[in-house]
């Protein structure tokens, strides 16, 4: 009945996976807490209770490595728990929620989702030299007051300095050919 590779080789290599499914019971019971359940809560929690195993089953088969993550993972997640419920007061529930324990959300009409209508009369740039010539005390700030004032001047027509550097630069490539 001793193992292949004797007693001393196998506890060693056994030692990680039984810390990991010490660990998953301790934390299923710590995390659980001592909350009332209901039927169908205590049948899935039958379920859970294999899930230590399962995992130590997989622990078996894959690199230690994996399994050491897995074990640090689960000591890190517990006692953050327990620190913070510890240290801190859980949030009061309200009696008037529903039966499922959403909060109660307040019910508004499509009108009021409607986005509000845009002025036609504002161009889009016109707020930003707005603040930028207020940042600058009122146009005394030298380069910016110059580019401020080249846009302000600029056409009304979006796109129109655009449109112009491109002609501009197809009839420089059509004389340069």
């Amino acid at each position: 009945g001793a193992p292949p590779i004797g007693w001393h080789d196998a506890g060693a290599y056994l030692v990680l996976p039984v810390l990991l499914i010490v660990s998953q019971y301790a934390s299923q019971k710590i995390l659980s807490g001592n909350q009332q359940q209901t039927e169908q809560q205590q049948s899935a929690n039958a379920i859970i209770k294999f899930l230590p195993l399962m995992i130590g089953w997989f622990s078996l088969n894959v690199p230690s490595g994996l399994t050491l993550y897995w074990f640090t993972n689960n000591l890190l997640s517990v006692s953050q728990t327990a620190f913070l419920r510890a240290n801190f007061k859980a949030p009061e529930i309200n009696d008037d929620m529903s039966t499922s324990g959403a909060a109660p959300v307040e019910r508004v009409s499509v009108a009021d989702l409607q986005p509000k209508p845009v002025q036609k009369d504002k161009r889009s740039g016109d707020k930003f030299w707005a603040l930028k010539q207020a940042e600058s005390g009122g146009g005394s700030a030298g380069d910016n007051t110059v580019v401020a004032a080249e846009f302000k001047n600029a056409e009304p027509e979006r796109g129109a300095k655009f449109r112009q550097l491109k002609s501009q630069e197809e009839q420089a490539t059509v004389e340069a050919t």
